[in-house]
């Protein structure tokens, strides 16, 4: 195990992990999915090993993630996980001693449907023996969110970032097509665009949802992370700039924005 904190990105740059390392216990003790965890720079790499999860995950999984700095110095706002938008995708960011979670989770054969968001909040304490682990689970109910399947039409439709000032997305759009849910970002920077994209909807607690997209160019590879909560949808985005301008230094960015229904 690697005692350094600096991880040398493959694109070359620095991203200080000290801040995401140690264990992680889920702030609810009936969770839904991971309720504890270790993160670790393992061969330079940073690794999240599930200590305690649900009975349907392996306790001894290992995963290989990827750290990205946050809005100031080298340090790291979070991570993200991404191998297929039909597979576990994690995207994770840090802020004050809190581990926020977002886990969007694969459909089974059993239930081709059950694509389910899990979003969770975590706290660092030191390392417990599993043996001392009584953590108990709340049983989810596919049922409890059928409505999703029928209902993510109310995410249709054109989302203004409410932050005026924003150097990355300005607008989200969501539509509808014959076999899929296109996404699109876009931004009044020339340096930032995206192609639509289609992207994967979740389930999430109530009335809420979520969704997976991935979006590549020849400038930039992005991977958007994204909840609804109480009318607004929450995005973590992790980009990586493949193409940099003259003036750009950045080559990996993490920003978490919020997004308010434009009206018609």
């Amino acid at each position: 195990m690697n005692l350094s904190s600096q991880l040398k990105t493959p694109h070359g740059d620095i991203v200080d992990v000290a801040n995401l390392l140690g264990h992680w216990v889920n702030v609810n003790e009936r969770c839904d999915f991971i309720a504890r965890l270790n993160l670790a720079v393992v061969k330079d790499q940073l690794t999240m090993s599930i200590l305690s999860a649900a009975p349907d995950c392996d306790d001894n999984a290992m995963l290989t993630l990827q750290p990205i700095a946050g809005g100031a110095g080298d340090l790291a706002g979070g991570f993200c996980l991404f191998q297929n938008s039909e597979d576990l995708v994690i995207a994770a960011n840090e802020k004050n001693g809190v581990l926020v979670l977002q886990c969007y989770r694969p459909a089974t054969l059993d239930n081709p449907q059950t694509r389910q968001l899990i979003r969770e909040f975590y706290y660092r304490q030191p390392l417990l023996p599993k043996v001392n682990d009584q953590t108990q689970f709340r049983k989810h109910n596919v049922e409890d969110n059928d409505h999703a399947g029928n209902n993510f039409t109310a995410l249709l439709g054109n989302w203004r970032n409410t932050h005026g000032q924003t150097q990355w997305v300005d607008t989200l759009s969501i539509e509808q097509s014959a076999n899929s849910l296109q996404f699109r970002a876009s931004s009044t920077s020339q340096d930032h665009q995206w192609p639509a994209v289609e992207l994967t909807p979740y389930y999430f607690d109530g009335e809420e949802f979520g969704f997976v997209a991935r979006c590549c160019s020849e400038q930039l590879t992005s991977l958007f992370t994204a909840y609804s909560n109480k009318g607004l949808i929450v995005v973590s985005a992790f980009h990586r700039i493949n193409k940099m301008g003259q003036e750009s230094e950045v080559k990996h960015a993490f920003v978490r924005e919020f997004y308010a229904k434009q009206l018609t």
